[in-house]
């Protein structure tokens, strides 16, 4: 079994048919900020790894995901794609590039 958390210290290494993948990624905007998945899984003693997004792709600062998008990216891993090219699939691209600071975003006119 392994705890999925963006907040995880190790990358996941593969995505195989032997394991149990906990999704723990909180979708709710208002969750942001806060570490929900690593101390769940640290209270049950289940295994934490994150995606590995920055080493496959270090424009992406924001590592939080919707369920569907990380289930996505397990789905092209598992069908034999690296990581940066299940990444790439799976992430929208407003999620494959640096997100501005608030206040240096561009206004829609």
């Amino acid at each position: 079994v392994v705890y999925l958390s963006p907040d995880a210290e190790e990358a996941l290494e593969d995505v195989t048919s032997d394991t149990v993948y906990i999704i723990g990624g909180i979708v709710d905007l208002a969750a942001r900020g806060v570490a929900w998945s690593l101390p769940k899984a640290k209270k049950y003693g289940i295994r934490a790894a994150r995606l590995p997004i920055r080493e496959n792709m270090p424009g992406v600062t924001n590592q939080i995901l919707n369920i569907d998008t990380v289930l996505q990216v397990l789905c092209e891993k598992y069908g034999g794609k690296g990581w940066a090219e299940a990444l790439e699939a799976a992430l929208p691209a407003r999620k494959q590039s640096e997100r501005p600071a608030r206040f240096k975003r561009p206004l829609n006119k």
